[in-house]
């Protein structure tokens, strides 16, 4: 999530970090279906820069059914079609390009990124680089923003939070 931090620090009306979020879960869904059943490759077709591709599609259907609907308690905010493509595509490359760094089962996409073959970064060195990229991200976005205008952002979750619950109800905001 710390790369969908920055990514929208520098591109506030092409990036949304709730369709990141999307994305990064769909993205992981065929390892998570691996370990289940406890496959030695975890990262298959998903996990190259052409297989993110129906991924980042799937993404954007699945926001556009969950968009201005009411799931337990929180509400999905229309977006512009734009931002729901960036996001998309900026989510899932990044995602292949990150795990490219860690996992060995990922040679294919490893080939084409200009890296030492043999060099393979830690996960607890990929994650404190994503709090980096955070932390960043956050402090770049408040000041592009404004304090009064990125302190709302959190203003507008809780709001957002405290609304009774609903399930696949239409929002009227």
């Amino acid at each position: 999530m710390g790369i969908g931090v920055a990514a929208k620090a520098l591109a506030p009306k092409l990036i949304s970090i709730q369709v990141f979020a999307l994305t990064q879960v769909a993205m992981d869904i065929e390892p998570g279906v691996r370990m289940a059943m406890d496959s030695d490759v975890l990262h298959g077709w998903t996990h190259t820069l052409a297989g993110a591709v129906p991924v980042a599609l799937a993404s954007a259907v699945i926001w556009k059914i969950l968009e201005r609907r009411r799931i337990w308690r929180w509400t999905f905010d229309p977006i512009t079609p734009a931002m729901l493509w960036t996001t998309c595509f900026v989510g899932a490359w990044s995602h292949v390009l990150l795990d490219a760094l860690i996992h060995r089962d990922m040679a294919s996409t490893r080939a084409l990124l200009p890296l030492d073959q043999s060099l393979f970064l830690s996960h607890e060195g990929v994650q404190m680089a994503c709090m980096v990229f955070a932390g960043v991200g956050a402090v770049v976005l408040a000041a592009r923003l404004g304090w009064p205008e990125f302190q709302g952002l959190f203003v507008r979750i809780g709001r957002n939070l405290s609304q009774a619950p609903g399930w696949f109800s239409r929002s009227t905001h």
